[in-house]
């Protein structure tokens, strides 16, 4: 039995205003490049309705406008109900599931859906009617045998249906997806569009974008609307396809699927684009039959609710919770991220203490020791900016389609998102240094290991958020160029000035500032030789056995350790601001910034 057969409907889920929406005179132009050309529209409640053409024909273009995901370059009306579209109040109204199959990995079917319904159900849902929306929703979509399977072992299909699935807990009354078959057998195809055709059957618009597809999937779209280079080439339902192109003199073969014919005859010859175009009047024109006619016959205005309703259905506080135990379960389960972590750390800081071994209570060396310190810099710059730019690009697509459907706030997720790394941070820190510091020979003394194992942390922290402002905006590959270009000239400036710090011009000086490793360099150098004796020399005569010698060559004398801290953590706000509004740049629908980003990539 497949899935419209069942006849399930989905009761439990909270009740939604129809959505019929309407478009005139869309137009969307890229630069001087016209893309979609003034298309017409009605796209009706309760219908399964598929946007088709060949590659390049402007069919996810226009889904992207409708959905909200492009606005610059866009003229002409989009109308909600007869009313002009509120992108604030639409978006509380519609759901994006996009081509690829972003879903979280490291949790269950359940999990997934428990968290969807914790976040997208607000504080009216007891624990029972999250429950019940929940097995609900899992029996229509089929996903009743696989709820204890984590997310990355799920088939094709089954990713697909749970794509879905999560969207459909709170029952948007609009639901767009982006070419939902892609990568699916022709089972798993023909139950997902079977799946869609059933949820639009109770009263939802569903529009998704669909390439070319088989003569029997293409018989269960109630509407289609076919594109050919931006204009609209036929509106309306399935079975009049074929007297429409009888009609505008292009009779279909019986050998051949509607669909495909229609695309290869716009392909074969560009003037047949114009001419169905002109018969449709560029989508303003619907051909339906007389079952159809009377489809939009009641549609009902927005209730005042939505009006009143804030932003997200959960408290800041409440997302946040809900978002920090997730990140800290997934963070659990990443057995393999653990190893690497933990075991790059305690490598490298082996592999330090061997090198530098006991260089700390050699005066005849220790010149070398504040050399080691910044070596330490190095360390903890890289490590930590490097593995945002490398991996968050991954995780900034998922939380693309959660935040674009109103999961939640920024705030809460970044919030959520910065705590959660903390304790990783601190333990794999504190490992390196139990390691580095003591083989190392610098001195057992609580005030400066207290100081030198801050001091560390706040440049770890700091220069994380530098790589997630980075891998916000970039491509792992582009991030990882544009990271080692601005990392450089930071780690130069730091290192300034090394054995010369007498002779340094005050300019320079002031660039050094600005670079937050210097300021780790300075404060790592002054917890260690800050009010330190002289230095038990192995020659005759040590020139930097005297520490104070040694911090005057290196330009910090008078320097505070202290208030080196304090430095680092102005720089760590600041990247953590800046890595913040990055990150809003990049979930923003068509930012400028972002266009000239892509350019790049």
């Amino acid at each position: 039995m497949n899935v419209q057969e069942k006849g399930i409907k989905l009761t439990k889920v909270t009740k939604r205003p129809p959505v019929d929406i309407e478009f005139k005179n869309l137009t969307y132009k890229i630069g001087n490049l016209e893309i979609i050309h003034s298309v017409n529209g009605k796209l009706p409640s309760g219908k399964l309705i598929g946007i088709l053409g060949a590659s390049g024909a402007g069919k996810t273009s226009l889904l992207n406008i409708l959905a909200g995901q492009i606005h610059n370059g866009v003229t002409g009306n989009i109308l909600i109900n007869d009313h002009p579209r509120e992108m604030k109040k639409f978006h509380k109204l519609s759901s994006y599931i996009m081509q690829e199959d972003l879903l979280q990995p490291l949790l269950t079917v359940k999990e997934s859906m428990n968290i969807a319904a914790k976040l997208k159900l607000g504080k009216e849902y007891t624990e029972d009617d999250k429950q019940n929306v929940l097995k609900e929703v899992v029996d229509v979509i089929g996903l009743d045998t696989c709820l204890n399977v984590r997310v990355e072992n799920l088939s094709g299909g089954q990713r697909r249906r749970l794509s879905i699935a999560l969207e459909l807990v709170n029952n948007p009354p609009v639901l767009f997806l982006d070419e939902p078959t892609t990568g699916l057998d022709n089972v798993a195809m023909k139950t997902c569009v079977q799946i869609l055709k059933s949820i639009a059957l109770q009263g939802r618009t569903v529009i998704c974008t669909i390439h070319q597809p088989s003569d029997s999937l293409f018989k269960l779209f109630d509407m289609v609307y076919f594109m050919s280079s931006g204009s609209c080439i036929y509106n309306g339902t399935v079975s009049n396809l074929v007297n429409f192109l009888e009609n505008a003199g292009f009779p279909c073969p019986i050998t051949y699927s509607p669909a495909d014919y229609i695309i290869e005859l716009v392909q074969t010859d560009h003037n047949v684009t114009k001419k169905l175009s002109t018969a449709t009047k560029n989508g303003a024109e619907c051909f339906k039959d007389e079952i159809n006619k009377n489809y939009l016959a009641t549609i009902e205005d927005f209730d005042d609710d939505f009006d009143n309703q804030t932003d997200f259905p959960n408290s800041f506080f409440t997302q946040f919770f809900i978002l920090f135990k997730r990140m800290l379960l997934q963070l659990k389960r990443n057995k393999t991220g653990l190893f690497l972590q933990f075991g790059h750390h305690i490598f490298c800081g082996l592999f330090l203490g061997i090198l530098f071994y006991n260089i700390g209570n050699s005066g005849s060396e220790f010149l070398s020791n504040v050399k080691l310190f910044y070596g330490i810099v190095v360390y903890f710059m890289f490590t930590h900016i490097m593995a945002p730019i490398l991996l968050y690009p991954f995780e900034v697509k998922i939380l693309q389609r959660e935040y674009f459907n109103r999961w939640y706030s920024l705030k809460a997720y970044f919030t959520a998102l910065t705590i959660a790394m903390l304790p990783i941070m601190i333990i794999t820190t504190i490992i390196f240094l139990l390691i580095a510091y003591p083989m190392t020979g610098q001195p057992i003394e609580i005030e400066r290991i207290l100081w030198f194992c801050l001091i560390s942390l706040l440049m770890a922290i700091t220069s994380q958020g530098f790589g997630f402002a980075i891998g916000s905006l970039f491509s792992p590959m582009i991030g990882a160029c544009v990271g080692s270009a601005l990392s450089i000239p930071l780690i130069l400036l730091g290192m300034y000035g090394v054995e010369q710090g007498e002779v340094v011009d005050s300019k320079i000086e002031l660039m050094m500032s600005i670079s937050f490793p210097y300021h780790a360099f300075v404060g790592l150098s002054t917890s260690i030789l800050n009010n330190r004796g002289l230095i038990e020399c192995e020659t005759i005569f040590c020139y930097f056995s005297d520490p104070n010698r040694v911090l005057k060559v290196m330009g910090m004398s008078g320097k505070n350790y202290q208030i080196e801290a304090g430095f680092l953590i102005c720089f760590l706000l600041l990247h953590r601001v800046f890595s913040y509004f990055c990150l809003r740049v990049r979930l923003t629908p068509d930012h400028p910034v972002m266009r000239y980003i892509k350019k790049l990539q």
